[in-house]
């Protein structure tokens, strides 16, 4: 049976609302980490306004963002939380492109739903993007609400003689802030076993 556009784009988006929750899960699994938190990228230690070329091999604690359009994707992007996003506080969203395809004149465009604000970040500029090299560019953002929301992400690129559009979509799960438990309580439970 012959696909049409229509079943193809139907299908395309049924599969990313699939995969969403898959990438939630992931999200606040790697998210936890204290350690990664304290450690200094190079995106936070670039001048400002310049984005930061990564030279290292991605992070384990990356996770890959779903590809929302066309199944031949030349840029692969990931994604990293500094901490785990909470209602009203800052979120540091570390993006991370890496060329499958040589690209010049790479553009970024961060969107967001409405219930998170883009606080810096929303758009970078790259000169070239090579097979294999990779760039990173810190985003920061603040929910209003608590839920599972989406960030949208579309780079515009010259590929192969041609500009192209890639989008990718991040979900991203603001909760409630934690309270603070007081040194003396969590000092009496370690003590305790509990």
């Amino acid at each position: 049976m012959k696909s049409t556009p229509m079943k193809s784009n139907v299908f395309g988006r049924v599969l990313t609302v699939l995969a969403l929750p898959v990438m939630c899960g992931l999200l606040v699994a790697c998210s936890g980490s204290s350690e990664q938190a304290n450690a200094p990228t190079a995106a936070a230690s670039a001048p400002a306004g310049k984005p930061a070329a990564v030279s290292k091999p991605a992070q384990p604690s990356m996770v890959k963002a779903v590809a929302t359009g066309s199944a031949g994707q030349r840029i692969d992007v990931q994604f990293e939380l500094a901490a785990r996003p909470e209602l009203g506080k800052p979120i540091d969203l570390t993006l991370r492109l890496q060329g499958l395809a040589d690209a010049t004149d790479v553009h970024v465009a961060v969107k967001a739903d409405p219930r998170l604000e883009i606080l810096a970040g929303e758009q970078a500029s790259f000169p070239s993007l090579n097979t294999g090299e990779m760039h990173a560019h810190s985003v920061s953002l603040r929910g209003a609400a608590t839920g599972i929301f989406v960030v949208d992400v579309q780079l515009v690129a010259m590929i192969g003689g041609s500009s192209q559009t890639l989008n990718y979509a991040i979900p991203v799960a603001i909760v409630e802030p934690q309270p603070a438990v007081p040194q003396a309580t969590a000092t009496a439970k370690t003590a305790s076993g509990s």
